[in-house]
Order: structure tokens, then C-alpha cells, then sequence
């Protein structure tokens, strides 16, 4: 009974309930406000400008204090960025976050530490990456790149690579055998690599030296025409088979020493393509030129003509002549 009588209840009282509803909802003292977008308002032009017009208003009347004041601040501020950037310890190289790597195994990595310390202490953001190729290439002559990367905040990452090997160099009385790269410099044969050609160097000046690592042994000019030589032969006269070659300094020549003894001589300047010439047209004239076991040697020094020595004592007298007592 209880039940039906709140049901009864309800339904009886369910209009004014609505009623009464609907008047808690209406406003009487207020009304409807427009809702507040925050910031959006600002693009309005007329709250911009009631909102800058009392500062500009103030600017106007102390207009000189104000700019003496954010010149003041602005250059303290600038002083303070060069100061961090340059003098700031914060930034300089120091030399314990300095990374040098080689990207092959004829670089030494030492030598390019020992080589860039005049750049420990300076700003990283000042370093000049020319002076850091320069400092490298100036104790290790054979390097031809450096790559180098900041490491923010005083950290440097140095990539080295060096001039590939062309020939295998012994010097007598060295006790060390090296490898002389692209550019003629002497790398220490640490590896004791036998796969390139071997190449005997005849200089004073290099053999009077105590220390040969990193030294320039010949010019990369005359290297690049050695390199040519030994094309050609191996393209032209396929049949000589060389097995060493003597480049002397002082005369910068370069004697092909062959299988069966013969000696073929020639001057590295701008005539050799021309002493090539001359030596296969003679080839070709007389076959038994490279072969025969009665030449010593052949001169092909001179332009146009080839000279043949054929007494061994005769020649070798020659020779050392010419070349002193040299020891190849």
C-alpha cells in the first residue's frame, strides 16, 4: 500500500515538480554572459591597444631612461654570449674529450694527438678546421683528409686517412722496411706487407737521416710517373718481367731492373712519354732488345735515341760513374 501511495503521490505532484524546475533555472539578476576565450581576445585590435597604450604612454615620457637602460641590458647580455662562447672554459677543446680515429691501418693516431695539442684550451666554436688538417699533415705527411666534428659542449671527433701504399721500400742499414704512399711519403711497414712493388730508393739525404717515418721520399709528381712506367710495362712489354725498380734522387731517374739482369734507365721529367715511345719503337726494330742475355743495360734517357751497353764490366763501370757506389 505504501508503494501505491508514493506512486499516487508522484503522478498528483508531477506538474508542479516540473514548475518549479524550470523557475530554479531561470536568471533574474544577471545575464547571460558571452564565455571568455582567454587570449583569443588579444588579437582584438582595441583590447591590443588597451592593453599597450599605458606602457607606449610611459615609454614616450621617459623614452631616454628606457633606452639607455635596454642598451645597458642588451650589452651585458651580448658580453656575457661572447664571453660564454669564447673565453668561457665551458667551451674550450679540452683534451681529454678529443677522439681521433683512422679509417685504415697506415695512419697513426699518435702522432695526431701529439700533433693538434696547440688547439687544447681554445674555444670550440673558434677552432678553424684548416689548422687542424695543417697541424696533423705537418708531423704526418701522408695524410691526405681529415674530417672534423663538434661535440657540444668542448668535445672534438678527428677522422684520418692516409695516401694509400703504392711500392715496398727497404733502405740498407735502416734495419726498418716502409711503404711509400701516393703522395711519396715513407709509412712504416708495421704489418710487414709484401703485396706491393718493391721500390729501391737511392737518396744521400735519406739514408743520412736517423729518422725516416713520415719523411717525403719523392715528390708525388715523380710517383705519379713511376706509376705510369709500371703501366705501361705491364701493358706494352708484358714479356719483361720486372722485378724491382731504383728511383735515385739527385738525378730523379728511375732504373726498371728485370728478370734476366737488363737495366732500362729513365728521366722523370716531362719528357717520358716520349722516352716510352722511343723505347717501343726500338722494341719493335730489334725484338731481342729486353732478352738478350749480352745487354747489361738501356739507356733511354735521351729523346729520340736508345743507347745499349752490352760488356758487363764495361757497364757496370759506367755505372758507378755516374751513380757512385751505390749499393743496389
Amino acid at each position: 500500500m505504501a508503494k501505491i501511495q508514493k506512486l499516487i503521490w508522484y503522478f498528483q505532484n508531477r506538474s508542479f515538480s516540473k514548475n518549479l524546475k524550470a523557475e530554479r533555472t531561470k536568471k533574474y539578476l544577471y545575464q547571460s554572459e558571452t564565455p571568455n576565450h582567454g587570449w583569443i581576445h588579444f588579437y582584438n585590435k582595441a583590447r591590443r591597444g588597451a592593453y599597450f597604450r599605458p606602457m607606449y604612454s610611459t615609454y614616450t615620457k621617459n623614452k631616454i631612461s628606457f633606452k639607455l637602460s635596454f642598451g645597458f641590458i642588451g650589452i651585458t647580455l651580448i658580453s656575457s654570449c661572447l664571453y660564454i662562447v669564447i673565453a668561457s672554459p665551458y667551451f674550450q677543446i679540452a683534451p681529454s674529450r678529443v677522439i681521433i680515429e683512422r679509417s685504415d691501418m697506415y695512419s697513426d693516431v699518435n702522432i695526431a694527438y701529439k700533433a693538434i695539442e696547440p688547439l687544447y684550451t681554445q674555444s670550440l666554436w673558434t677552432l678553424d678546421h684548416t689548422e687542424v688538417q695543417n697541424l696533423i699533415q705537418g708531423l704526418e705527411k701522408n695524410i691526405e683528409k681529415v674530417e672534423v666534428t663538434h661535440l657540444l659542449p668542448n668535445s672534438l671527433k678527428i677522422i684520418i686517412t692516409s695516401s694509400p701504399p703504392k711500392y715496398s721500400v727497404d733502405f740498407p742499414g735502416a734495419g726498418r722496411s716502409y711503404l711509400l704512399s701516393a703522395n711519396g711519403i715513407l709509412i712504416p711497414n708495421r704489418n710487414k706487407e709484401s703485396q706491393f712493388p718493391r721500390l729501391q730508393i737511392y737518396s744521400t739525404e735519406l739514408l743520412e737521416s736517423s729518422f725516416l717515418d713520415y719523411k717525403e721520399a719523392i715528390n708525388p709528381n715523380s710517383i705519379g710517373k713511376i706509376h705510369d712506367i709500371s703501366k705501361v710495362f705491364s701493358v706494352d712489354f708484358s714479356t719483361a718481367v720486372i722485378t724491382s725498380e731504383v728511383y735515385y734522387s739527385t738525378e730523379n731517374e728511375l732504373h726498371i731492373l728485370l728478370e734476366n739482369g737488363i737495366r732500362i734507365m729513365f728521366v722523370l721529367d716531362n719528357s717520358l712519354e716520349k722516352q716510352l715511345l722511343s723505347l717501343k719503337l726500338a722494341i719493335e726494330q730489334t725484338p731481342w732488345l729486353l732478352t738478350s742475355p749480352d745487354v747489361t743495360y738501356v739507356d733511354s734517357r735521351i729523346v729520340g735515341k736508345i743507347f745499349v751497353c752490352k760488356p758487363a764490366d764495361i757497364c757496370k763501370r759506367n755505372l758507378i760513374k755516374i751513380y757512385g757506389n751505390s749499393p743496389y
